[in-house]
């Protein structure tokens, strides 16, 4: 529609954005191809700096601000950029009733801002770009550390997402991801919390239901079963599975060499 062509347009001209994304947009102007898709799939490879900067190009601007509100209802974009200074008040003055309401829940559920996380973040980043790492120790670390629940290359599970062409988000939204994995999770990989009727509280991720059975994944990408009718409640959650921890597990030498494995992608088998 013409709204958001005309979103499309700012961004096309916003000076603040990187060369390739503007002329990604004015290619897809051009072409009068899908904004909104187009705008689905920036989101998805950015890292927070861009989604910062592309939420402030069109806030403004309806319908892309609807389309705002849903990538951060389905964990495309964090809703901690839509709560950014300003960002607030011109998406409440640009959607509609029920999306405002959307907006505020979303914002009244974020926890307090981790600065530390970030600085973590922007640490690790500099140490890839400064040292790089290597393809096939990252290799190995992939598969005794990450495989259980992702797959590459037709190698290891589908607990989480598959990885496969994950290297095209770029370096600085690769380390976000594994770092601050509930920054931006998406609707299919919240996992839930589920309190049994006899009290006893189980985290995890619904897989899918056999029979009278509900099939739960933990974080290490185990499958357990429920009985249904022992169920109380089922809350959902905006937390990924992935612990958001694996800073911990891993030395920074060893960080740089899974972002070069997976920025790489496989080798050729």
């Amino acid at each position: 529609g013409g709204g958001l062509r005309l979103a499309a347009s700012a961004i096309a001209g916003d000076r603040n954005l990187a060369d390739e994304l503007r002329d990604q947009f004015a290619a897809v102007l051009g072409a009068d191809g899908d904004v909104g898709e187009a705008l689905r799939t920036a989101m998805k490879a950015s890292a927070s700096g861009r989604q910062k900067r592309l939420v402030q190009s069109i806030a403004g601007v309806n319908p892309a601000a609807e389309l705002l509100v849903r990538m951060a209802v389905e964990g495309i974009l964090s809703a901690r950029e839509l709560a950014a200074g300003g960002v607030m008040e011109k998406l409440e003055a640009s959607v509609g009733p029920a999306s405002a309401e959307q907006l505020r829940r979303l914002i009244a559920a974020l926890p307090e801002a981790d600065e530390t996380r970030g600085r973590l973040i922007t640490g690790r980043i500099t140490a890839y770009r400064e040292a790089g790492g290597g393809r096939a120790a990252g290799r190995l670390l992939f598969e005794t550390a990450c495989s259980a629940c992702h797959q590459v290359g037709g190698r290891g599970g589908l607990v989480g997402p598959q990885l496969d062409g994950i290297g095209a988000r770029g370096l600085d939204r690769l380390v976000e991801d594994i770092l601050d994995p509930n920054r931006n999770v998406d609707l299919a990989f919240r996992t839930e919390t589920i309190t049994l009727k006899n009290g006893e509280v189980v985290n995890g991720l619904p897989r899918r239901e056999e029979g009278a059975m509900l099939v739960i994944a933990n974080a290490a990408g185990l499958e357990s079963r429920l009985k249904l009718d022992e169920i109380a409640e089922r809350r959902p959650t905006v937390r990924s599975l992935m612990p958001d921890n694996f800073h911990e597990a891993v030395i920074k030498e060893q960080l740089n060499d899974l972002l070069a494995y997976l920025l790489a992608g496989p080798p050729a088998q």
